[in-house]
Parts: C-alpha cells; sequence; structure tokens
C-alpha cells in the first residue's frame, strides 16, 4: 500500500487537502495519519485531519482553516506552500509514508 502524495488547494480563508485511497491489499482502510509540514520543515499531524474520523476517511478530504496554518506551530508565512503525507492503515497495518504532495502556496489577503 502507497498513498498517491496529497493535493492542497488553497480556497478563500481554508486549506482544502485531498488524496486518494491507496490499493489496501483486500482489507478496508481503517485510518490515515496526515501530516503537515512546519516552517522549520517537520511535518506535524493537525488536528483539523483527524484520520480516524468516518467523514474524513471516507471523503479522502479534510479543511484546515489558513488561520491554523500560519500559527504556531505551523507557522508558514505567505509565499510557503502547504505541504502534507499521508499513511494509510488497515489490518496489515500502516502503509508507506506517501511522498510530500506538490503544496498550495499561502496567499494572504488583507
Amino acid at each position: 500500500m502507497l498513498p498517491v502524495p496529497p493535493v492542497t488547494s488553497v480556497i478563500a480563508s481554508d486549506v482544502i487537502l485531498t488524496w486518494q485511497a491507496p490499493y489496501n491489499n483486500g482489507s478496508p482502510i481503517t485510518k490515515y495519519l496526515i501530516t503537515i509540514r512546519q516552517s522549520d520543515n517537520t511535518f506535524t499531524e493537525s488536528p483539523y485531519c483527524d484520520g480516524q474520523l468516518e467523514a474524513i476517511r471516507t471523503n479522502l478530504r479534510c479543511t484546515i482553516p489558513l488561520a491554523s496554518l500560519t500559527a504556531s506551530p505551523y507557522s508558514l508565512v505567505q509565499g510557503n506552500t502547504v505541504n502534507a503525507k499521508v499513511i494509510a492503515y488497515n489490518f496489515y497495518g500502516p502503509s508507506t509514508e506517501s511522498d510530500s504532495g506538490s503544496g498550495a502556496i499561502i496567499v494572504l489577503v488583507p
């Protein structure tokens, strides 16, 4: 199971993160771990993308307020990209972590 890199889009004051379900070897995906790159280049789980929640797990999508990504611990600023990675879990355990998806550029509107 290798997830495809996720895609981020900035829409108004939100970042929309989407991904594709990987091949699951015949066992349903039970959760996703979604991490987002901070300004120091480390990846941290976002509370807005709880991949155990059924709605996020089945829709393969989560919405993150842009304000939460410009605040600590992410501390992203205008011109930064929003990059994310995904790990899928099922009966067989965790997948390999996806590559970092090509990120949307943060543009702050005054």
